[in-house]
């Protein structure tokens, strides 16, 4: 099992728009690290859960969508999880798993549908645009506070799920 010990490592980035939005978040990261509390339940948090959960819900979509917040729920209720850093953490870490399902499943879908797999880069760059924006806008809400952090690593992990469960089930469509 995987343990993850940064931020987010979602994917390469593909477009300048995305390595910004990296460029933002590693921000974001070392805004939050200097008042990072020592505590091990969120410094060392199991991506795991995510991908066990996709894999037996087996394409059901209710499911599915009951494998959201596997990792960020029990991760928030631990001890630590209730402070800022904590919080980013806890959503950054679910980010990055649903990231995984995200990959897997697009090249799953660009090996099963090859002459659809441009149409398919055209919208996940599209859907990365999406989040970018929605993202944005979330934590634009939230002004220079603490509160922008957590908002923008919940939000990055809220729509990064609904894009997992969507490309799970279209996937599952296909078959």
């Amino acid at each position: 099992m995987a343990k993850t010990h940064c931020f987010w490592r979602i994917v390469a980035a593909a477009s300048s728009q995305e390595a910004k939005m990296r460029q933002i978040v590693l921000s974001v990261v070392l805004l939050c690290a200097p008042v990072a509390p020592a505590s091990a339940d969120v410094d060392v948090i199991e991506a795991a859960p995510i991908a066990a959960c996709v894999s037996a819900a087996d394409g059901d979509a209710v499911a599915l969508r009951a494998c959201r917040g596997a990792i960020a729920q029990p991760c928030l209720d631990s001890d630590g999880g209730y402070t800022t850093y904590g919080m980013v953490m806890c959503y950054s870490t679910e980010a990055e798993a649903w990231a995984s399902v995200i990959n897997d499943a697009l090249e799953r879908l660009a090996a099963a549908e090859s002459d659809l797999a441009p149409s398919l880069e055209t919208a996940q760059n599209a859907w990365r645009a999406y989040r970018d924006a929605e993202c944005n806008y979330r934590v634009n809400r939230w002004g220079e506070g603490s509160g922008a952090r957590v908002a923008l690593a919940s939000c990055i992990a809220d729509l990064s799920a609904e894009r997992g469960i969507a490309l799970t089930l279209h996937e599952r469509e296909g078959n």
